[in-house]
């Protein structure tokens, strides 16, 4: 009896684990557990089945286990339908079912694609390696491929979006083909949707009347919102954007350089993944990345190299920035081998001491592809 209460206690605590964390809040937010609205702020753990919805002119960042990065904009609502990051069956399914996000993915989209999905309104999201920007309502979704490539089904219909593209899925409609969004309108509608990473704790508690209201709307209507499209509009408009102040953006650096203790820190470390299919896996013996930022520029460059079935793959780092959260993105290129592709990552610590993300690469003359994730230490 006794090991059966233990083993009670045990499985309980593993359901209820936490499965990720909020990383950074701008303004008011909440999640729903088990029919109880809890106000969000930093550092808020996070479990399988959680409800998130972000209030007017807020936006949150989350990142889980597995190192996959979601970041939501205002008046979004974000459900974690399946969560489980293990070595022999990971996965995970969220819901977005209305509002703007930003998914990064993490190691389970690379190590098993199949089993990482992202719902809206009105279509299913399949990835592979990969960085997607949306905007979900009731009747349309707009969804924009930043990075890496996405597949979207609707009514059994298939449209792959490559690195720079974008499809629209109406309601009962299958999804648009694919065309080509400038790097400009991508840039601001990835501002809107990141939030600065600062403390919250002097968020203010949403009051009683409106806890009751939100709870209710959710869970009796889920998924009924009025169509906004945000993200339709900035397409639509794209010659009318501002332009990001570079000054500023260098300026929001500056906690990043504090926390480095260099304007230029330099990462090394080793690389995981497959080529092709999981049981194609990339050596631990041949293997290498290292990472070069100008925390001054808010730049950054290097080289990664690695063996996958006693084929070597090598290209450079090229054309790679940094934001003043610590996250980055880069290209891949070797024109000789003729490999291209791109990744992304976060920089952690509290000197920022690690640097961890994700990739995927192409050998363009065999059509040969490489998924992966990395972690490398500051030298």
């Amino acid at each position: 009896m006794k090991k059966l209460i233990i083993l009670f206690f045990v499985l309980i605590g593993s359901v209820y684990a936490d499965i990720g964390e909020i990383t950074a809040i701008n303004g008011k937010a909440f999640l729903i557990r088990e029919d109880v609205q809890i106000p969000i702020k930093e550092h808020t753990k996070l479990e399988e089945k959680d409800i998130i919805k972000t209030m007017k002119n807020s936006k949150l960042q989350i990142v889980f286990k597995d190192y996959t990065v979601i970041s939501l904009g205002q008046k979004t609502v974000f459900k974690i339908e399946e969560y489980l990051f293990s070595q022999t069956k990971p996965k995970a399914k969220f819901n977005i079912s209305k509002g703007l996000f930003k998914s990064i993915t993490g190691k389970i989209g690379h190590i098993a694609p199949q089993n990482f999905k992202l719902k809206t309104q009105n279509a299913t999201i399949g990835v592979r390696g990969t960085t997607i920007i949306g905007e979900i309502s009731k009747e349309i979704d707009t969804i924009i491929c930043s990075s890496g490539k996405i597949v979207v089904t609707s009514l059994n219909k298939e449209v792959a979006v490559d690195m720079g593209e974008k499809t629209i899925v109406r309601r009962g409609y299958k999804p648009t083909a694919a065309v080509k969004v400038s790097k400009e309108i991508i840039s601001k509608i990835d501002k809107d949707i990141n939030p600065v990473k600062k403390s919250s704790t002097t968020q203010k508690p949403i009051i009683e009347k409106e806890k009751v209201e939100e709870v209710s709307e959710i869970k009796d209507q889920w998924g009924d919102w009025n169509k906004e499209d945000a993200i339709t509009k900035d397409l639509e408009n794209g010659s009318n954007l501002p332009q990001e102040d570079e000054s500023q953006a260098l300026e929001d650096l500056q906690e990043l350089r504090n926390r480095a203790g260099s304007n230029n820190p330099t990462y090394s470390g080793k690389v995981s993944g497959f080529v092709d299919n999981p049981l194609n896996q990339i050596s631990q013996n041949d293997n290498h990345i290292n990472l070069n930022f100008d925390l001054g520029q808010g730049t950054m460059s290097g080289d990664m190299g690695f063996t996958a079935a006693n084929e070597q793959w090598s290209s450079e780092i090229k054309n790679g920035t940094v934001d003043q959260r610590g996250q980055f993105d880069f290209g891949l290129e070797n024109k000789t081998d003729r490999l291209n592709g791109s990744g992304n990552g976060m920089l952690s610590g509290k000197e920022l001491q690690n640097a961890d993300g994700s990739f995927q690469l192409k050998n363009e003359t065999t059509n040969q592809q490489a998924f992966g994730t990395f972690h490398a230490d500051k030298n």
